[in-house]
């Protein structure tokens, strides 16, 4: 379901993806459009340039021949909430939906905003896996009755959004400076929270909801680097808390003043893929990646991506080279037609002379 068709651009602003459509289609349906429905009265062409004229339209998709839905084509424009997410990772072949047999589905996004194949594997996203380094101790975070930092610490955590943001799917939005966020176990009710009195860390069963007052936030500590910016694996910062910060003392996790700043980093602990020199979609651990000046992780100098299909691209890729072929330009069934009655007459007219003059010769 990951491994999609090779996209086409379109008007040079739109990469159109055919026979796609989305994960979780309830949450990207036409309750989700900026007007808070869809239209069933345009063509696909019609469908982009709605989006293209509101500012708040950046991707959406276009259902076709839909004789199971009525009859009526379906033009969802979706507004884009700003959620530091790339709609691409929701990217699926159509086929997941059975009710979408008999039916062509069409996604589309803008280019400038989104970039095709997005190459994110050295940023942090929301509900990964990974451990957590202390740079100054160089001691790595371990479970205890409080949380601990040891030299051979292996403690898998996930950082979780304060409040989640469930309708962009928490696992597909980065993490960024200046967010709240707390430090949960996997597949547990632990979170990592203040004890007022003792001014340390301790592990607590989270309720169903967790309060802003609970959370902390990523600070960045490095140069060149800001509040909004994303947090990347290869970031070195600090962790605050209200007015304070983060320290180990005494292996413990402390809450401490500023001026007593201690700097962390995470490691991943997750797999990514990413297409070899014989052009096949190949799993890696995430903590071989090498990254480079551009930020951006590699293998063998390719880059590592986050999708389990390598979004088709392995397809088009060129051997032995970290390049794509070309991307085809989007040709509109309209204007295919048009061009064909602009050309179709002059060669008629042509071939009605050429048989009129054999006729008198």
């Amino acid at each position: 379901m990951y491994n999609i068709e090779k996209p086409f651009i379109k008007d040079g602003k739109w990469i159109v993806f055919p026979n796609t459509t989305v994960s979780d289609i309830d949450t990207m349906d036409c309750n989700d459009t900026m007007a808070g429905e869809c239209y069933n009265n345009k063509s696909f062409k019609e469908c982009v340039r709605t989006c293209e004229k509101s500012p708040e339209c950046n991707f959406g998709y276009f259902i076709s021949n839909t004789d199971d839905i009525n009859g009526k084509d379906i033009c969802v424009p979706l507004r884009d909430r700003n959620v530091n997410s790339n709609p691409i990772y929701r990217l699926r072949k159509q086929a997941i939906y059975p009710e979408l047999k008999g039916t062509t589905s069409t996604v589309f996004v803008n280019k400038n905003k989104y970039p095709f194949p997005p190459e994110q594997a050295n940023n942090v996203f929301y509900m990964d896996n990974l451990l957590i380094k202390n740079i100054e101790t160089n001691t790595f975070l371990e479970k205890s009755q409080t949380p601990v930092f040891e030299k051979n610490g292996s403690l898998i955590v996930q950082p979780l959004q304060v409040p989640p943001d469930l309708s962009a799917g928490p696992q597909y939005v980065t993490v960024n400076y200046g967010d709240l966020l707390i430090f949960n176990i996997p597949n547990t009710v632990l979170i990592m929270a203040s004890n007022n009195n003792t001014k340390e860390m301790e592990w607590i069963s989270r309720s169903v909801s967790i309060s802003q007052d609970m959370a902390y936030m990523i600070v960045p500590t490095m140069k060149g680097k800001k509040i909004g910016d994303n947090v990347l694996y290869s970031d070195e910062f600090s962790i605050q808390m209200g007015d304070n910060v983060f320290g180990v003392k005494d292996k413990n996790v402390k809450i401490q003043s500023k001026k007593e700043n201690a700097t962390f980093k995470f490691i991943p602990k997750m797999k990514g893929w990413y297409c070899n020199n014989d052009s096949e979609c190949t799993e890696i651990p995430l903590e071989k990646m090498i990254v480079g000046k551009d930020g951006i992780g590699k293998y063998d100098g390719l880059a590592i991506g986050r999708n389990e299909g390598c979004f088709g691209v392995c397809k088009y890729k060129v051997p032995n080279q970290p390049y794509l072929k070309p991307l085809d330009v989007y040709q509109d069934p309209e204007k295919g037609i048009n061009i064909l009655l602009f050309i179709l007459p002059p060669i008629i007219i042509f071939f009605v002379i050429i048989f009129f003059v054999n006729k008198r010769l």
